[in-house]
């Protein structure tokens, strides 16, 4: 977890009091926290990691069966840069879901574009919010960063924050991009190895739900 992306979680945890924790990943720190200086600056009871590589707190599959004993047990889930490294994107969410508590929260970080050799996916502000209004959440921040070393625009964090329903990109040019709610044109270039947070939190539950692209519905 880098410094933008932990200055970016801070900020969509705000004031709001969590409990349990759970990273996905062997998470690795790159602002010179560990486990325990995290729990302390997050105010957390615990924090766990799972993962079926590394030295996770909890060693599982995440494409697999997660033990019923983790089920419901966390009120903060933070993905860091695990599930667009998945092949199973799908199973991974479900799990997300089972091991999430009934008003818990997920924050995820994922690549938007680029990562070439270092992932799979590249996710879309689209499918956090077409997945998590699907499935009875509310999308409590959203935000894109074009380039992890410029941090001038979008505040202390590095991220320029939209509006759930700002999915379409209307403007690229050279290390930045912007966002907004229509469709305005295609774009020949956008800047590389560029990343997309989501914090989102459960306001009911419901059985699993597909993410359905809504902007073909009409």
């Amino acid at each position: 977890m880098d410094v933008t992306t932990y200055h970016a979680l801070q900020k969509a945890v705000g004031a709001k009091q969590y409990k349990n924790c759970l990273i996905l990943g062997d998470c690795t720190f790159h602002n010179g926290m560990d486990l325990e200086s995290f729990r302390q600056a997050i105010s957390l009871e615990s924090v766990a990691t799972i993962d079926l590589y590394g030295q996770p707190t909890i060693r599982a599959d995440l494409q697999g069966s997660i033990p019923e004993g983790y089920w419901g047990k966390f009120d903060l889930i933070v993905d860091a840069g695990t599930l667009f490294c998945c092949f199973d994107v799908a199973q991974v969410w479900r799990n997300i879901l089972l091991m999430l508590t009934d008003q818990g929260s997920v924050f995820h970080q994922a690549g938007l574009t680029g990562y070439f050799g270092r992932t799979y996916y590249s996710l879309h502000p689209a499918l956090f919010r077409d997945f998590y209004q699907a499935n009875g959440f509310e999308i409590a921040a959203l935000a894109v960063r074009a380039n992890r070393a410029r941090s001038w625009f979008g505040g202390r964090d590095g991220y320029q924050y939209i509006a759930p329903d700002d999915v379409f990109m209307t403007n690229s040019a050279g290390g930045s991009f912007r966002f907004g709610g229509k469709f305005t044109r295609h774009f020949r270039s956008i800047p590389n190895d560029a990343t997309v947070i989501c914090m989102a939190t459960r306001e009911s539950v419901a059985p699993f739900q597909n993410a359905l692209p809504v902007y073909y519905a009409g």
